[in-house]
Order: C-alpha cells, then sequence, then structure tokens
C-alpha cells in the first residue's frame, strides 16, 4: 500500500493486521533518489471502496505517521505539531499510540537540546507503561530518558534509567558499546 512518491503519494501507508490498523512506513521506495524528500501529507487519498477509511476512522495514527516522515525530512517543528495534534486525537483508551507519541516527541525535544520538554515527554510516556504489555515500550523510554538525563547532566538519574531500560529489555536486545 506504500505508494511511489513520483505519484505524490505519502511515505507511509496503511496496514491491517488482525483487524488492527498500523501504518507502514516504507524502508525503501523504487524510483526515490538519494536526498530526495519524502510526501508527508497526502491531500488525495488512494481509490477504491475502502480509500481513505482508516485515516479518517483514527486520524491519531495517520498524524503519527505524518509525524514520523516529516522528522525524516528534518522538519522537526511541523513533526512537533503533528505530534501534538495526535495526541488531541488519540482515543483515550489507546495506551499504545498514546505511548508512542510522547516517546517522539521526548525524542524531537531531546534532538532540539530541550532536556526539560524531553523529560516530561519521556515521563508522561513511561507513566502509561504499567501494563506487561507495554514493557518493551518501558525499555525503550527508558533509554531515551536516561539519554535525556546525560544531556541534561544528571548521570546518576542517567545510570538508574539505563540499568531499568536493560532489566525490562527483552533477551538479547541488549547490546553494550563502548
Amino acid at each position: 500500500m506504500v505508494r511511489s512518491l513520483a505519484s505524490g503519494g505519502s511515505c507511509f501507508g496503511w496496514r491491517v493486521y488482525g483487524g488492527v490498523a498500523a501504518a507502514a512506513f516504507a524502508l525503501a521506495i523504487p524510483g526515490l533518489s538519494v536526498g530526495a524528500e519524502l510526501v508527508c501529507n497526502d491531500a488525495a487519498p488512494e481509490s477504491g471502496a475502502n480509500a481513505g477509511a482508516l485515516s479518517n476512522v483514527y486520524p491519531a495514527l495517520r498524524l503519527l505517521g505524518e509525524a514520523d516522515c516529516y522528522r525524516s525530512n528534518g522538519e522537526v517543528a511541523r513533526a512537533l505539531d503533528a505530534l501534538q495534534s495526535a495526541l488531541a486525537a488519540v482515543e483515550p483508551r489507546d495506551s499504545a499510540t498514546t505511548i508512542a507519541i510522547y516517546a517522539r516527541v521526548g525524542q524531537l525535544q531531546l534532538s532540539l537540546g530541550n532536556h526539560t520538554a524531553a523529560l516530561e515527554a519521556l515521563s508522561r510516556g513511561l507513566d502509561l507503561t504499567t501494563a506487561p504489555e507495554h514493557e518493551d515500550s518501558a525499555a525503550g523510554l527508558l533509554n531515551d530518558l536516561g539519554r535525556a538525563y546525560i544531556d541534561a547532566e544528571r548521570p546518576r538519574e542517567a545510570v538508574a534509567a539505563f540499568a531499568d531500560s536493560a532489566r525490562l529489555a527483552p533477551a538479547g536486545q541488549v547490546e553494550l558499546t563502548v
């Protein structure tokens, strides 16, 4: 469902797995030259009976995908705007999407050097990871939180966050580097 960018399509498409819609992102797009910018917002949905249906049903996922696309283009301000809109559109019971949004906000704020905003967003996401099915998300958030603490010159908290991340990460997912 990922369309060619040469035809004006978006950099992401929708897939349905077991009745659950998820954004599927293109890693390699034929015909896209290196250094070319991705088109991040679709004005015209695909044709067909269900064209645009998923993004109309759940705009938070569409906005999350747009934010990822903007981020990949280096358009951080637009990515943050899309993420704020996604937070406003996300369904209250959808903690997985909310966690993903907060994680991306934290990562973007960290890339801008906004340590306080990064720590706040990552902590909010982490607060939502209490259910066992969110342990993988918690491990990633804790790793990002550790990076934010390092950048904020809070090494003790960074070490604690990294240790918690390593404890929660699935077996074989922890790689120490020097």
